[in-house]
């Protein structure tokens, strides 16, 4: 996922994660967007809403647990 996002990144496409990827966004240069349930802004809902994003990577809750955003970071940093 880092790959595609970099290169999505360097044709000049704005990139959008929330929290919960943090190993994305410390990888690439994202915008935070926050889920419904919470109270920040932006909210990815609305974005979408606004028609402001064109292609949504949707990772299993799952993939958030405990320890792993560490190892998909870690499995990031091997790759580069």
């Amino acid at each position: 996922m880092l790959e595609p996002a970099q290169m999505l990144q360097k044709m000049g496409l704005t990139i959008y994660a929330t929290e919960a990827l943090r190993f994305l966004r410390e990888n690439v240069e994202a915008i935070t967007v926050h889920h419904p349930s919470e109270p920040e802004k932006p909210q990815a809902l609305e974005l979408l809403h606004k028609r402001e994003v064109d292609l949504v990577v949707n990772m299993p809750k799952e993939l958030h647990g405990h320890g792993a955003w560490q190892r998909s970071r870690d499995a990031a940093r091997r790759l580069t």
